[in-house]
């Protein structure tokens, strides 16, 4: 089983290696604001399930099963950070508030989210909801 943590870590690492090619055991500190210590217990455990190739002060790679999770895990952050940016959520209150979601929806519940957000974005009912905030806001 991975936990919610292991994907955290995965999405990191994931992140990382889109940027660097591969990831290192302080950047991931770094970038999850967690200690040193931490992060290399937690890549002994993701290296035991297979989702990490790792050895003690070397790079850290995702193996094909690591990558599949992460994708999965970061296209899930994207889409709900997405969403709530365009409801007119902070970018920053959005991204934490979609890594607090990302790991408890059920795959049909991302098909419709997604399926909406098409249908919402294609007719301008995003542009039409937020003139509507910024009206009631305005108001207040």
């Amino acid at each position: 089983m991975v936990t919610r943590a292991m994907e955290d870590y995965l999405e990191a690492i994931y992140w990382l290696s889109k940027e660097k090619g591969s990831a290192k055991i302080s950047e991931i500190s770094q970038l999850m604001n967690v200690r040193l210590p931490s992060v290399s217990e937690m890549m002994k455990r993701l290296k035991a399930k297979g989702l990490v190739e790792y050895k003690p002060y070397g790079k850290i790679i995702l193996t094909q099963k690591g990558l599949e999770i992460a994708k999965k895990v970061a296209a899930c952050h994207e889409l709900l950070a997405n969403f709530f940016i365009s409801l007119g959520v902070d970018e920053r209150i959005a991204i934490e508030d979609a890594c607090k979601v990302e790991h408890d929806l059920h795959p049909d519940t991302l098909k419709k989210l997604r399926s909406f957000i098409k249908f919402v974005t294609e007719r301008s009912i995003f542009a039409e909801f937020s003139s509507y905030v910024s009206e009631k806001e305005a108001d207040q």
